[in-house]
Parts: structure tokens; C-alpha cells; sequence
């Protein structure tokens, strides 16, 4: 009888053992899991919907700008960063957005020219992302290229009393050999900042090629918006 306790006594013993084996790997296996997960997920991807500010260089030949002047610019645009490498925070960010270019210079007391230019522009950034320890705040240094593709641009006589006081800007009947480009393609650099949820940018660029004869664009790049 004694035997038979003994043997019993050592099957439950050995079962309880086996069972916390059992659940010490079970563990082990979803700490490995979670693990993975954290590392994969450690440098997530994030998408931004900004409003941008953009002060722009401009000296359109032969119609009134003896000097460089400054458009106001505005924009709308989305960006995707997209993580290149588990290990590293480096991220890859194209984009799109709706630009509007704006300028207006007093020829006289009677006449100001009003210039206005509506683009497409297709931002491509080469980000990495450094994140303050224990915070969500981030500090994303860039560097990438800009590509922009104008649609409308259209000079105004305004007060001007001609037959003819508007002017378009890649008419070459209107404009000569001073007509505008509908492609242009630049760099920029700068710097974003991510607080939670939201977003600012700092940056500049300018375009490698002319947009028109001796005139090429340089913006700055001011942006508020939300990061998700």
C-alpha cells in the first residue's frame, strides 16, 4: 500500500512539474512573439496632412521686376513616411499637393500687375527620425527632391485701361520667349517635429531648372498640420 501511495505521490509530482514546464515555455513563446512584434513595429510608418506657408523668389524678365520678388505660396499636402529598414529609422516619403503662387507689384499709382500660379507638386524625402527618450516627440532632419507640374499661370493689368490686360504665362504669343515652364524639378532640406498627433516643418528649396528665361524659383517651406 505504502508502494502504491509512493508511486502516486511521484505521478502527481511529476505532472505538476510538467505542467509548469508547459507554461513557462507557453510564456516564453509569447514574450519571443511580443518581442518580435515591438521590433517590428519599432519604427512605425506615419502619414501627415499639412497646410504650408511657401515665401518664393521671382523675377519675371520684361515685366516690371527690376529686382527679385517675393510670391506668397500656399499649399495642401499629404505625406507618407514608409520605414526602408527594420533596424534603422530611416524612412522614405513621397508625396502630393495642391500649390498657389501669388504676387502683386504696384507699376504706378494706377496699375499694379497681379501674378497667380496654380501646381501640382510631388515632394519626395529621404527622412530619419530621431525620437526623444520617453516622449512622442520626434525630430525628422530631410533631404529630397521636389517635382512641380504647372497648370495655370496668368498675369493681370490691374487698372490697366488696353484692349487686352490679361496675360497667359505659358503663352509664348503672349509672353515671347519669356513663357513659362510647365515642368519644373528641385531639391530640398529641412526639418520636421511630430508632437503626438501633431506636426510642423521647416525647410528650403530651389529648382534646378528655370521657370522662365533667367528666373528660377526658391521657395522657404513653413508647415502646421496633423500627423497620423
Amino acid at each position: 500500500m505504502k508502494k502504491i501511495l509512493l508511486v502516486a505521490v511521484m505521478a502527481m509530482m511529476g505532472l505538476q512539474m510538467q505542467a509548469q514546464l508547459v507554461t513557462s515555455t507557453s510564456q516564453m513563446k509569447k514574450t519571443e512573439v511580443v518581442e518580435v512584434r515591438e521590433t517590428r513595429n519599432a519604427y512605425s510608418n506615419w502619414n501627415t496632412l499639412a497646410f504650408e506657408y511657401l515665401p518664393t523668389s521671382f523675377k519675371p524678365d520684361g515685366l516690371g521686376y527690376d529686382k527679385s520678388a517675393t510670391m506668397h505660396g500656399f499649399a495642401f499636402t499629404w505625406m507618407s513616411a514608409v520605414n526602408l529598414t527594420p533596424s534603422l529609422p530611416l524612412y522614405i516619403e513621397p508625396g502630393i499637393g495642391l500649390e498657389f503662387l501669388h504676387s502683386t507689384k504696384e507699376l504706378n499709382k494706377k496699375v499694379d500687375l497681379i501674378y497667380n500660379m496654380f501646381s501640382v507638386k510631388i515632394p519626395l524625402n529621404l527622412i530619419y527620425d530621431f525620437q526623444i527618450p520617453n516622449t512622442r516627440v520626434h525630430i525628422a532632419p530631410y533631404f529630397g527632391f521636389r517635382f512641380r507640374i504647372n497648370t495655370i499661370g496668368e498675369f493681370n493689368f490691374d487698372g490697366l485701361s488696353t484692349s487686352k490686360d490679361k496675360y497667359n504665362a505659358f503663352s509664348k504669343d503672349d509672353m515671347g520667349d519669356d513663357a513659362f515652364k510647365r515642368f519644373q524639378f528641385g531639391w530640398q532640406l529641412g526639418c520636421k517635429f511630430r508632437f503626438s498627433k501633431f506636426y510642423l516643418q521647416a525647410g528650403w528649396g530651389t529648382d534646378f531648372n528655370q521657370l522662365s528665361k533667367k528666373n528660377t524659383l526658391s521657395e522657404g517651406q513653413f508647415a502646421i498640420g496633423v500627423a497620423f
